[in-house]
C-alpha cells in the first residue's frame, strides 16, 4: 500500500503520502497513517536520496525539468515512488492481524518480498501455530513485522 501511495515533490524535496490511495490498498486506521506521515516528515536528506535512488530518480535531473513557479502544490508534479522498504528502516512492512488467516497472509506476503516475518510476542502460537482470534481481539490485534533479511 505504501509503495503505491508515496510521492516525491521535487520542489520541496519531500516525500508525501496520499492517504486516500493508501487506504484504497490497505485498511489503515488514522493512528497508523499519522505515524507513517510523521516518519515521512522526519526523513533525513540521505534517506530521501536513498528512496529516490531505489526508484531510479535523480533529483538534479528533475529540478531542471520542473517549472517551480507553476508547480506549487500541484499533484501533477508529484512523482510516484515506492517508500515502504526504506521508510521503516529494517522493516519492509508492518501490520496488525486478528486471525490465523490474516497472520498467514502476512507471513506469505513477507516471504514473497524476501523478508523475514516476525509475529507479536503476545501470539504464543508463533509463526506456524494457529492464532486465537479471541485473544487477538482482546489485545486490539497482534503486531506483525516483515523485516529485511
Amino acid at each position: 500500500a505504501l509503495n503505491k501511495s508515496g510521492f516525491y515533490n521535487p520542489e520541496t524535496h519531500k516525500i508525501l503520502l496520499s492517504e486516500e490511495k493508501a487506504k484504497s490498498y490497505y485498511d489503515f486506521d488514522d493512528e497508523e497513517l499519522k505515524e507513517i506521515k510523521n516518519r515521512l516528515e522526519n526523513l533525513t536528506e540521505e534517506e530521501i536520496n536513498t528512496i529516490l535512488d531505489l526508484n531510479g530518480i535523480d533529483p538534479d535531473e528533475l529540478n531542471a525539468d520542473v517549472d517551480v513557479d507553476g508547480a506549487h502544490a500541484n499533484w501533477v508534479w508529484l512523482i510516484p515512488i515506492a517508500i515502504g522498504m526504506v521508510l521503516a528502516g529494517g522493516i519492509i512492512f508492518s501490520a496488525l492481524y486478528f486471525s490465523h488467516k490474516e497472520k498467514m497472509t502476512l507471513i506469505n506476503k513477507c516471504y514473497a518480498k524476501g523478508g523475514n516475518p516476525k509475529v507479536s510476542s503476545n501470539d504464543k502460537a508463533g509463526l506456524k501455530g494457529t492464532t486465537k482470534s479471541g485473544d487477538a481481539q482482546k489485545a486490539g490485534g497482534y503486531n506483525f513485522e516483515c523485516k529485511k533479511k
